[in-house]
């Protein structure tokens, strides 16, 4: 297996003009997917547009001879000149045109890709399991391939698309000089060909160095982040840690600034050294096209098209090199978002059965569980019956093993060894989205939606409550929040957090806030993880009391630390390294005399002092 990722990034870090060609032919697809309109007239737009710089040499041509001829015959009467004149304006105002339609259409194209490419980006996050974040690997593809959501990816079709159009333009005025100057205007075309495979080198070496500097580059970017995150300010300031994150950034901006010092070096000088050949050549072209004109052999007019041709030929070529060095570059990073999407759950979300009811019976077999690179078991050899309608806690110290039983249980993880079973069936053959759909949960950090109290609550059952104030209301007093909705400005319509919002609330009162999102969803699993973390002794039993109501004949899983807290479940799991040691209610555990005990009257003794 870690042959054959090997094998995948060396194949993705040297491409060849095969991967260019695909993800090319992949990116226009996409676009026309999204935007035909769009990307149709762009297209378009710039094909034509291709065609006017040498037809307006051209045209600047024809306009000097025929004012040539004129002179040579004493006519100074403009009519002549007119047809001339007319054509060199329409080219120009057709040139206009096309550059303003181009404009609009490029600016709608921004918003639709931006829009459902975005959109694409953030709902595969979501379908990717828990796990796929467990692996460091994945965090860097998701850093190579995110940059490119949105209007970065238009700027890269952008590019894509001028490429194409710059390759017409080039071979366009390559033509008219052709046909000028058919000996001496091949050398300056022969010098685009080094000049190309010198940036395509460039880029596929700059594609290379990401590679190997994605992980630095993350770390560099947390400890900015960290640096100016409202959470960590605190802790920054107390413990006077700014200089030694802001030391350690700089180190990495270094770093990464000497590892690109020799692909920049070696860029400038293949730059310099494209410029000083072109410049020789063009030069030497100038003058036996001068040369031709002063013996009779070339018309002025066509002297002045050849150098006006040459001028915008150096000038496109260019623009071609530096394009294609952007484009090159590009398209190896863009087949990072391609790489991203096609990267499949481990947990397929709609895949397997759909039962019609759920009891809630909950059967753990054998059950173990260890972390992508993790060198031992998380969670080993557990067997655990969990009855429908039931309170099972789940205690143990830190690191237990609490939240990673949980994660199984929900199958936010499938296990790596054993089986769990939902009403006697495999979980790995149940939908997973139709499983997550009996589940309400509550994490350990409750998850802080901006929006209002009502969307809060509603949230846990969008379908039923979202627009429902009546019920939402009749929830939320339900679950014990109505002490807190008294006191926003606006009831259940007050917008809350600061960053958006206009009222924000403690730890502890968002954390009660979540759980009342998990009962609005009235699912027949709950599972709360820690959910008296951030309460006071008063807040917690009217939690609790709350929940002891509305979870009657529902199947509810807590995890705390806090023994006090889950004293009243029907069933006691307790964990220590990953292992059940025990298991019974209360006063079973408190008889047996071992762990439980142990713990429960070492937190008691440190509660009453």
């Amino acid at each position: 297996m870690a042959s054959d990722k090997t094998n995948s990034r060396d194949k993705a870090a040297n491409p060849g003009l095969s991967v260019f060609h695909e993800t090319a032919k992949r990116s226009m697809q996409l676009c026309w997917e999204i935007s035909p309109r769009s990307f149709g007239t762009l297209v378009a737009a710039a094909v034509i547009s291709s065609f006017l710089p040498a037809a307006l040499t051209a045209s600047a041509g024809l306009v000097v001879n025929q004012t040539e001829v004129m002179l040579r015959a004493n006519q100074f009467d403009l009519v002549p000149l007119i047809p001339w004149l007319g054509l060199f304006a329409s080219i120009m105002l057709l040139s206009g045109a096309l550059q303003a339609l181009k404009q609009y259409h490029e600016s709608v194209l921004a918003f639709d890709l931006d829009r459902v490419i975005s959109r694409r980006v953030m709902e595969h996050r979501l379908s990717l399991d828990i796990g796929f974040y467990e692996d460091p690997e994945n965090h860097d593809l998701l850093a190579r391939g995110s940059q490119f959501a949105g209007r970065e990816y238009l700027r890269f079709i952008m590019q894509l698309v001028n490429l194409g159009a710059l390759a017409i333009q080039f071979t366009t005025l390559l033509g008219v000089m052709m046909w000028i100057l058919p000996i001496v205007t091949p050398l300056l075309a022969v010098l685009a060909i080094p000049m190309i495979v010198f940036r395509w080198r460039i880029s596929k070496l700059q594609y290379k160095l990401n590679l190997v500097t994605t992980s630095r580059d993350r770390l560099r970017r947390y400890y900015a982040g960290e640096l100016t995150a409202k959470g960590a300010l605190p802790t920054i300031k107390f413990f006077n840690l700014k200089n030694i994150l802001a030391e350690r950034f700089d180190t990495l901006t270094r770093d990464l600034l000497n590892v690109n010092r020799k692909l920049f070096r070696r860029r400038a000088v293949g730059q310099v050294a494209g410029s000083v050949a072109f410049a020789v050549a063009f030069l030497f072209a100038a003058a036996w096209a001068a040369r031709s004109a002063l013996i009779g052999e070339l018309a002025i007019g066509a002297l002045v098209t050849y150098l006006a041709s040459a001028d915008r030929f150096r000038a496109s070529l260019n623009k071609i090199t530096k394009s294609a060095s952007t484009v090159f570059t590009n398209i190896l990073f863009v087949r990072n978002l391609y790489a991203f999407f096609d990267t499949k759950p481990a947990i397929h979300p709609t895949a397997g059965a759909n039962p019609e009811e759920t009891q809630g019976r909950i059967t753990l077999e054998d059950v173990s569980f260890r972390y992508p690179g993790a060198e031992a078991d998380t969670l080993t050899s557990i067997d655990l019956e969990i009855e429908p309608g039931k309170t099972i806690a789940i205690v143990g110290g830190n690191g237990a093993g609490k939240t990673t039983l949980a994660n199984v249980i929900t199958r936010l993880f499938d296990p790596t060894g054993g089986t769990v079973r939902l009403d006697g069936a495999d979980m790995r053959d149940l939908s997973a989205k139709w499983l997550y759909g009996q589940i309400a949960y509550v994490p350990q950090v409750p998850v802080r939606f901006e929006v209002s109290a009502h969307e809060n609550v509603a949230f846990g059952d969008i379908d039923r409550l979202l627009g429902n104030h009546e019920e939402v209301a009749r929830v939320a007093k339900d679950a014990g929040l109505q002490s807190i909705v008294d006191k926003m400005p606006h009831g259940l319509d007050t917008v809350l957090g600061r960053r958006f919002g206009e009222y924000d609330m403690s730890g502890g009162e968002w954390q009660r806030v979540a759980v009342g999102r998990a009962l609005a969803k009235d699912a027949p699993i709950l599972v709360f993880d820690e959910p008296t973390a951030n309460l006071d002794a008063r807040a917690e039993y009217e939690l609790f009391t709350a929940l002891k109501e509305m979870t009657r004949d529902k199947t509810s899983i807590i995890i705390s630390h806090r023994f006090a807290t889950v004293r009243s479940a029907d069933q006691i799991v307790v964990l220590e390294e990953g292992q059940v040691v025990e298991v019974g209610n209360h006063d079973e555990l408190m008889e047996l005399g071992q762990v439980y005990a142990g713990l429960y009257k070492v937190q008691q003794k440190a509660l009453n002092g």
